[in-house]
């Protein structure tokens, strides 16, 4: 897939809703979870797992999954996917018993995974270079998108027809993408270089030894153990009334950000403005164990802000620092297996930090895996300034144009 002299954003944004199209993947079951509950009521907890266990593929299969993409052409990996989905999602409407629900939401794991190695790769080919880190931030959106979506529309669709209805309306945008996807997208193909054999654990050192994979990958790990986690925890800080209005406003306040990055690294390397994201993240994380209660609310809306722009800067980082989009592919695969493992364990990590050690605990955790992440591009920042020769592609010392 060759990179576009000039930005079509009708064919970006065809990828984008492609990604929402994944995210529903997720809140699809999210947001009709109770009435699956009482549907597989005899396995009480674990019905749970229909949620979480769509990441599991993402988690094993991640990097190798870049692999893949480049091997058989982005658009047909994506196209693939999108009709892999959609049969999934149809075969659920007829809400089987439990371990065939269970083995359909593995399966719809790998269809997830494709989607979103494929879609922000083929997006960066889309766009010239001055228009890519708006077009990475709108993609860094999807995921919250997708579950606004499904949840203005699921209670009136479930009242009409179930959750049968849901399913198979989210299969039916799958396919509606993935035809148009096919009629308008440029063709792209497989890599041709020749396919050398490496073992499992070789392939991963590969990937994660190279820090233009490692930066944006090990950052959206950071952002994803602490992006559920603190939508979840953060808001029990406060009174009952504020709490109500947090659980609206901060998924539109992550959004928001995640669209400013965009815009900011027209002018700011993406690397320069995760650093500064995290270290606002730890400075408020830290000040939220300390700061009286009238100032929790602001602190929590600045945390949440900040880690909205993450989200973008992640993405905007992948075709800042590679320019083949073999190599984004590599990258996006490598950002889906860590992010996946980030948001497995985040949460659980988090309450049993609130349970042991309450609001500190919670501040401590948070500002400590910030201090990860900000570690990690100091370091790569430090390192790029002593070695020229591997300095990212576009100089961090010229102003950003893309």
């Amino acid at each position: 897939m060759q990179i576009q002299l000039r930005t079509n954003w009708f064919k970006v944004l065809l990828v984008w809703v492609a990604g929402v199209g994944a995210a529903m993947q997720y809140a699809k079951i999210s947001v009709s979870f109770p009435h699956l509950a009482e549907t597989y009521s005899s396995y009480g907890t674990t019905v749970s797992f229909l949620i979480s266990i769509v990441g599991l593929g993402g988690v094993v299969f991640g990097a190798a999954a870049s692999h893949f993409a480049t091997k058989h052409g982005l658009k047909r990996a994506l196209i693939s996917a999108l009709f892999f989905g959609a049969v999934l999602s149809v075969a659920q409407s007829f809400l089987p018993s439990f371990l065939p629900m269970l083995a359909l939401r593995i399966a719809e794991g790998m269809s997830h995974l494709l989607i979103i190695v494929s879609a922000p790769t083929i997006i960066a080919s889309l766009c010239e270079e001055r228009h890519r880190s708006i077009a990475m931030a709108l993609w860094g959106t999807f995921f919250g998108i997708g579950f606004a979506i499904a949840g203005a529309v699921s209670s009136p669709v479930i009242d009409m027809g179930g959750v049968p209805m849901l399913l198979t309306l989210h299969a039916l945008w799958l396919v509606i993408i993935a035809v148009l996807c096919q009629a308008l997208l440029p063709l792209s193909k497989g890599a041709e270089h020749e396919e050398k054999r490496v073992s499992w654990a070789n392939f991963h050192r590969e990937i994660y030894a190279d820090y233009r994979n490692l930066l944006p990958a090990f950052s959206f790990f950071c952002h994803t153990s602490l992006y559920v986690a603190l939508l979840t925890f953060l808001p029990s800080f406060v009174s009952k009334d504020t709490a109500l209005l947090m659980a609206a406003a901060l998924p539109v306040v992550t959004i928001l950000a995640t669209i400013s990055a965009g815009v900011l690294c027209q002018w700011l390397s993406p690397i320069s403005l995760t650093l500064l994201a995290f270290l606002t993240m730890c400075v408020g994380a830290i000040s939220i164990i300390f700061a009286p209660h009238a100032l929790l609310a602001s602190l929590i809306y600045v945390i949440m802000f900040a880690s909205g722009m993450i989200q973008g800067t992640c993405f905007i980082m992948v075709p800042f620092l590679t320019r083949k989009p073999e190599d984004q592919a590599r990258t996006n695969g490598a950002m889906a297996q860590l992010g996946n493992l980030g948001a497995t364990i985040g949460a659980p990590v988090f309450a049993f930090s609130l349970a042991s050690f309450g609001k500190t605990g919670v501040g401590a955790l948070a500002a400590s895996i910030c201090c990860c992440g900000a570690g990690l591009l100091v370091i790569a920042l430090m390192r790029w300034k002593s070695r020229e020769d591997d300095s990212p592609q576009y100089s961090t010392r010229q102003r950003v144009t893309y």
